[in-house]
């Protein structure tokens, strides 16, 4: 299958930032490709409201473009294929579901996974040792934990709270707890925190690395072949202090809606 010949602007749709990363160079299904040669040209990141993506707009080149949406937050997709609608017409845009990843699923629906999810698992998919299984730690709003087994095959994950999450639920149930935000520091953290803020924030980074471990040895325990690692999202530079084994790139996802596109 050819590859499509209109530059492709890959949207990831989170919950609590969208990114956009604009691809030039075509490929084939058949290209051997590198996680270098899967990373974006250029990558927006706006805030929920979309503030200064209709100026961004304004700034494309004329021609036509192939927009691909991998969307968690249906009110934000919706505002953002407006836009787009609105101010080029002559676009294409698709919104991501199971069908347009090339790569097998072994879950009980592919149609309720996340498409942020299948994106990442595609990405690594194509560039993981094909002899080895792998485990991509999507560490944003949620933290999720994916295997991908020997044969490529998705077989579904864990997802957990993020640190982010956390945060707000300890402030909004437990009244004397103040909302910490968690930062991108990646300075290491202290368990024991001399005061209530410190304290939070150790529980929440501590808390979060405890549970991957935790889920990488279970893992373990039950498979002979050891995975390969794979760690993306917005609090993959912290949490890379502590899961040095992992490979970390910065914008997996965007890179799984690529090779949507290419077929």
């Amino acid at each position: 299958m050819s590859a499509p010949c209109n530059p492709l602007i890959a949207v990831d749709v989170g919950n609590s930032a969208v990114k956009c990363g604009q691809y030039s160079k075509p490929f084939s299904q058949q290209t051997p490709l590198s996680l270098e040669q899967l990373a974006p040209n250029t990558v927006l990141q706006l805030p929920p409201n979309l503030q200064g993506f209709a100026h961004w707009l304004e700034q494309l080149p004329p021609h036509p473009h192939d927009w691909r949406i991998s969307s968690v937050q249906r009110d934000f997709q919706k505002e953002l294929h407006r836009q787009i609608a609105r101010s080029r017409p002559d676009d294409q845009i698709t919104v991501l579901t199971p069908d347009h990843f090339p790569m097998r699923f072994d879950v009980e629906r592919p149609d309720t996974v996340g498409t942020d999810r299948l994106a990442a698992a595609c990405a690594v998919n194509r560039v993981r040792d094909q002899t080895k299984p792998a485990i991509v730690i999507d560490a944003g709003t949620a933290t999720t934990i994916d295997l991908i087994d020997c044969q490529g095959v998705y077989q579904g994950g864990v997802i957990l709270s993020g640190p982010q999450i956390t945060s707000a639920a300890l402030s909004d149930h437990a009244d004397l707890l103040p909302r910490v935000v968690f930062s991108s520091t990646t300075e290491t953290t202290p368990i024991i925190g001399k005061n209530t803020h410190d304290a939070i924030e150790s529980g929440l980074f501590w808390g979060a690395i405890g549970a991957i471990k935790q889920v990488l040895e279970n893992y373990q325990k039950q498979h002979s072949d050891s995975a390969l690692l794979f760690l993306s999202g917005g609090n993959a530079p912290r949490f890379h202090s502590e899961l040095r084994t992992a490979t970390y790139v910065p914008h997996l996802v965007l890179a799984g809606i690529f090779l949507s596109h290419v077929g």
